[in-house]
């Protein structure tokens, strides 16, 4: 990798900001890396890294009699991260113990191996449609191919890691390592600094969900009737919802004269009007057991929700909604190595906080928005909450410590 950089075939960027060792990032011009591996190129010399004074290996100077291991390797990489067609039996016959291992932890890298594929299970033992993954490490690990390079005084440090960075890349690190060494903390008004500088770093998702959605062309009076709220699901008041939980749902702070929590779910054809919530236990046609799924939405008192179509509900831009999710199936124990923060995501940025003994996951979903999401319990029934709040995370969260009956 040395010997790319010194031929500028490797361009260096910051390290991510979720990397609590700070390793640079790297994009290597692997075409034309392989083009100047060939007869009189730059890179075709005996070996990419005989003349350094750091050789990881200490060689020093190369016996001639000896196959090289650096361009074999430096096919199989481009193989593996540009998709370059190899010969793979040919590249392999020459590697080394060493060289080997760093093959086989790249090859582990670049696979499934490290989740495991499984399905939930119903209450009575029958496996369910429903799939599920669960992290269980790579097959082969990189610190495995580290314990099979020779002893030498220069092996320490050999790996390149440090890089001048931008002073605000490296207040994004520095952020992203505090993160990590403190995870879930306690959130309390008024917030504290370590909070403050976690939230503020959370970078803005670039997929938007189903918040994306536009505005349909205009239709005529029957088509707008037809896809209105009531005509596609049910709605349920607050009590009726809490009592089937046993557990009370958050009370917002603008809720009251203005505005009301209206708690609605899928109409299907097997529905009847003013249908009450079916009892635990109950099934589907297919035989399959109910679970529980409501859309929550904070929605003005008095809006016609007969003249109200959910694209129109979703562009709102005041609208705080959510949702609880109640399942029969069982779920697998989270990963304990799984991380609670990580400040860039497609999704948005995400942390965790504790709030009245409850671990809270917070991800900044898009700009201006903000996402909550926690387990609760309630007379033996545990539940999903989810809860979206038009503002950035800090101011959010802010919101979220002034709502009443959170966890």
């Amino acid at each position: 990798m040395l010997a790319l950089d010194r031929e500028g075939f490797i361009e260096f960027r910051p390290p991510h900001p979720d990397d609590p060792e700070s390793r640079p990032r790297a994009t290597v011009a692997w075409a034309d890396a392989l083009a100047a591996s060939g007869h009189g190129g730059p890179l075709a010399a005996r070996s990419l890294d005989v003349e350094l004074d750091d050789d990881p290996f200490g060689v020093g100077v190369l016996d001639p009699d000896q196959p090289r291991h650096d361009l074999p390797v430096l096919r199989i990489a481009a193989g593996l991260a540009a998709g370059i067609p190899l010969d793979l039996r040919a590249e392999l016959v020459d590697l080394d113990r060493p060289t080997t291992a760093s093959v086989l932890a790249a090859v582990s890298a670049c696979t499934q191996a490290h989740v495991r594929h499984h399905r939930g299970r119903l209450p009575d033992g029958r496996l369910s449609r429903r799939g599920a993954m669960t992290w269980v490490g790579p097959l082969y690990d990189w610190t495995d191919a580290d314990r099979e390079l020779p002893p030498s005084p220069s092996r320490d440090g050999w790996r390149q890691t440090e890089l001048g960075l931008h002073p605000a890349a490296e207040e994004e690190a520095d952020t992203a390592r505090a993160a990590h060494a403190n995870p879930y903390p306690v959130a309390e008004l008024p917030l504290d600094d370590h909070l403050v500088r976690v939230l503020g770093a959370l970078r803005p998702g670039v997929t938007h969900g189903r918040r994306a959605w536009r505005p349909r062309p205009p239709a005529d009076e029957v088509e707008r009737r037809r896809d209105a709220l009531t005509r596609t699901m049910l709605r349920h008041n607050r009590e009726e919802v809490e009592s089937w939980l046993g557990n009370r749902l958050p009370v917002l702070p603008t809720e009251g004269r203005d505005v009301e929590l209206v708690c609605l779910r899928d109409r299907f054809d097997w529905d009847v009007p003013d249908a009450p919530l079916p009892e635990r236990g109950s099934t589907l046609p297919n035989g399959e057991p109910w679970q529980l799924s409501l859309t929550l939405a904070w929605l003005p008192v008095g809006l016609d929700l007969a003249r109200t179509t959910r694209d129109e509900l979703w562009l709102m831009d005041e609208l705080v909604s959510g949702s609880v999710t109640w399942s029969p199936w069982t779920r697998p124990d989270e990963d304990p190595r799984g991380r609670s923060t990580s400040l860039l995501e497609p999704a948005g940025g995400y942390t965790g906080v504790t709030i009245g003994g409850t671990r809270f996951g917070v991800q900044h979903s898009r700009a201006g928005w903000t996402r909550f999401g926690w387990g609760a319990r309630g007379s033996g029934v545990e539940h999903d909450v989810a809860l979206h709040v038009p503002r950035a995370p800090r101011e959010a969260l802010e919101f979220l410590l002034r709502c009443r009956d959170v966890p």
